[in-house]
């Protein structure tokens, strides 16, 4: 994956979920902080594209439960 860069445009399907999200939530964002937001959506779509394209195998299992710090 390459990095974007801070100053790329951001893509418009972010920046109209983030209006619509935000009006369904009752979220009111100002204006100087908008693009901080949309940027952060942008970089979340991104993992989850590594995510996404992470193949799995019909024998994967999610795991049982997660627990930090414990061990078996």
């Amino acid at each position: 994956m390459t990095r974007a860069s801070p100053d790329a445009p951001i893509d418009p399907a972010i920046s109209g979920y983030v209006g619509v999200a935000a009006a369904k939530l009752g979220l009111v964002i100002r204006a100087e902080h908008r693009e901080s937001v949309e940027r952060h959506f942008a970089r979340l779509a991104a993992f989850a594209r590594l995510v996404e394209e992470h193949p799995l195998d019909s024998a994967d299992e999610p795991a049982p439960a997660f627990r930090p710090g414990t061990r078996p």
